[in-house]
């Protein structure tokens, strides 16, 4: 649970950074920049979240630990990076229409 509240966090610390104002916007220019900006954060977090994921689960499985709850930490930091870029990819959709 922590580490999906975490994950969630820095999504929305980039949503703020990057997109917050640059979204609202009318010059494309500064829209695009923006967008630019937060694809950097989205991917470099990305990366940072597979090799924090990585360094979870590996020493674990070559422990070779019984059952499963191990992984939660892990699957919290991929399922909470996942779920705040549906928000943000339906909040980029919707501004592209108007």
């Amino acid at each position: 649970m922590v580490a999906f509240l975490a994950a969630c966090a820095v999504h929305y610390a980039g949503y703020r950074r990057f997109l917050g104002r640059g979204l609202r916007e009318e010059d494309l220019a500064v829209r695009r920049a923006a967008l630019i900006g937060w694809a950097r954060f989205a991917i470099a977090w990305q990366v940072t979240v597979l090799i924090i994921g990585a360094g979870w689960i590996l020493p674990f499985a070559l422990g070779h630990r019984h059952g499963f709850a191990w992984t939660a930490p892990a699957i919290g930091l991929v399922l909470g990076t996942a779920a705040p870029l549906q928000l943000v990819v339906i909040r980029i959709s919707r501004l592209n229409r108007s």
